[in-house]
C-alpha cells in the first residue's frame, strides 16, 4: 500500500468506526465519573462517587489470576518442543509480565469491560541483544482502544487482518523517536499545543 492507500483505508476504518467511537467515548465519562447531570443546579452540587471505575476495574481484579498459565500443543514436526516452550513462556516470559506495571493482564480486561473491545501490541525490543538478555525480546503494549482501527474481515480468532492505530501526539515525541522526521508539512514545533 502507498500513502494515499493508506490514508483513504484510514478514512474509511475512521467512518466505519464514527458510532462506535461516539458511544465509548459517552461511556468513557461514566466510567471516569465525568459525565454532566444538567439536571442539578446551584446551590447543589453534585457528588462524585467515582463507582464507574470501581464497576469495570473490580471484575478485571478478580478475572485475571495471580498465575496465569500457558501451554503449547504443537501441529507440525517434534512435539518435544511443546513443555520447553511452555515451561520457557510459564517461569520467565509470564512472570516478567505479571510484575509489569501496570498489569497488562488487568489492563487488557480493563479495556474489554470498559470500552467492548481490547488490543496488545506486540513490538520488537531493540535492546534485546546476543549480549543483553534481560527482559523479553518483544514488549507487549496494551493499547487504548478509542485509537485503534481494526478492518472488519478478521483473520483467526477475532484478530483483524489489518489495524491501524491513529492518534494525536507532540511533535517533540515524534521527534526522539524518529529523529529523521521531516515535518513535512513545515508546523511551528515550538507552538504551544501543537500535534501531529
Amino acid at each position: 500500500m502507498d500513502i494515499e492507500e493508506i490514508r483513504n483505508y484510514k478514512e474509511r476504518l475512521i467512518d466505519l468506526y464514527s458510532s462506535t467511537r461516539k458511544e465509548q467515548r459517552t461511556d468513557e465519562t461514566y466510567y471516569k465519573d465525568t459525565f454532566s447531570v444538567d439536571e442539578i443546579k446551584e446551590p447543589h452540587h453534585i457528588y462524585r462517587s467515582g463507582i464507574g471505575v470501581r464497576i469495570v476495574d473490580s471484575p478485571a481484579e478478580r478475572i485475571v489470576t495471580k498465575n496465569p498459565q500457558a501451554f503449547f500443543d504443537i501441529r507440525k514436526g517434534s512435539k518435544d518442543s511443546g513443555p520447553r516452550i511452555s515451561e520457557l513462556i510459564n517461569q520467565v516470559w509470564l512472570d516478567v509480565l505479571r510484575r509489569q506495571n501496570p498489569n497488562i493482564f488487568k489492563e487488557h480486561i480493563k479495556g474489554q469491560l470498559g470500552y467492548g473491545e481490547a488490543y496488545f501490541r506486540v513490538v520488537h525490543n531493540e535492546d534485546w541483544t546476543d549480549r543483553n538478555r534481560i527482559g523479553l525480546p518483544v514488549h507487549f503494549i496494551v493499547l487504548n482502544p478509542m485509537v485503534v482501527y481494526g478492518s472488519p474481515e478478521e483473520d483467526v480468532n477475532g484478530v483483524p487482518k489489518r489495524v491501524i492505530v491513529f492518534y494525536e501526539r507532540q511533535p517533540l515525541d515524534i521527534i526522539v523517536r524518529y529523529p529523521n522526521w521531516s515535518n513535512p508539512k513545515q508546523r511551528n514545533l515550538n507552538e504551544k499545543g501543537t500535534k501531529i
